[in-house]
């Protein structure tokens, strides 16, 4: 954004379609195109770094990456993956579905368009933001939360790009389109940046703690706690071939992590609900901007 500066009045614009390649390309600004992308590159790849704790291409990392509702479901509930899908059909066909009724709507209040993406941003914030009461007790109202919330994700994925697209000079057209993909793309990565931190940081101080505690009260003996709690934290297959391991403790063990998992994902649901406040006022201050 602060290599962006637009003109305001530029009498080429009326000739744009008799300006040459030459004249097009020289008009770039190759240095201000150069400072964001490496800029924002640098700034996603140290929140990233700063407390990263796993290898960039494991899989526990690119799924939270690319897919963090079935990683909480995953995580939470039974990790049966049939039952991790059908938990997970809710949320995508709720993006869809309000991306698509959101949109309609634009068409419908054509004079209320602040007030349509207002609405999303509130059910978006509210519901997704609520899915920290989620616990592995509720798996119900976790996929109700996040179907609800996912709904309003979608009415403001799509109509907000449509609104901008309404909204702007013909000749700038393809610019807004690429400014709007590259918001999209560039708030994600460092959305996930910080996301993820709050997760992990969370998460590395609350599961061996839930873990150990767990296999204490199943009658683990206390001699066999450090081993335990490391070997199922990194190779949680070899678990079994401890000394005083039953199935018992085990089962609670694994439980005790769900519940450490849930309060890490807590965190992570209520930060987002600070960007969910920023679209509130954003699609407040709509009407007011376009007034301008």
């Amino acid at each position: 954004m602060a290599t962006y500066f637009p003109e305001k009045k530029n009498p080429e614009l009326a000739h744009l379609d008799s300006r040459s390649k030459k004249a097009t390309l020289a008009s770039i600004d190759y240095i201000g195109g150069f400072l964001s992308i490496f800029g924002v590159i640098l700034f996603v790849v140290a929140l990233q770094r700063g407390g990263f704790t796993h290898s960039w291409n494991i899989a526990y990392v690119l799924t939270t990456l690319l897919i963090v509702f079935p990683h909480t479901f995953s995580t939470l509930y039974d990790p049966e993956p049939v039952v991790i899908g059908v938990k997970g059909i809710g949320y995508g066909i709720a993006i869809t579905l309000g991306a698509a009724t959101f949109n309609m709507l634009l068409t419908v209040f054509k004079k209320y368009n602040n007030e349509v993406l207002l609405v999303a941003s509130v059910i978006m914030t509210a519901f997704i933001g609520a899915l920290a009461a989620a616990t592995p007790y509720n798996p119900k109202l976790t996929v109700a939360l996040g179907s609800i919330g996912g709904f309003g994700v979608g009415g403001i994925l799509v109509p907000a790009s449509s609104v901008a697209l309404t909204a702007c000079p013909d000749h700038l057209i393809g610019t807004t389109v690429a400014l709007s993909l590259s918001a999209r793309v560039i708030g994600g990565s460092i959305g996930y940046a910080i996301y993820y931190n709050i997760f992990v940081e969370k998460l590395k101080a609350a599961l061996p703690v839930c873990v150990a505690t767990a296999a204490a009260e199943a009658d683990l003996p206390q001699s066999e706690l450090l081993s335990f709690v490391s070997t199922f934290l990194t190779v949680s297959s070899n678990v079994v071939e401890l000394p005083n391991v039953t199935e018992t403790i085990l089962g609670a063990a694994v439980f005790a992590a769900r519940e450490a998992y849930a309060h890490a994902f807590k965190y992570f649901w209520l930060t987002s609900i600070a960007c969910g406040v920023l679209a509130v006022i954003f699609a407040s201050s709509c009407q007011a901007s376009t007034s301008s």
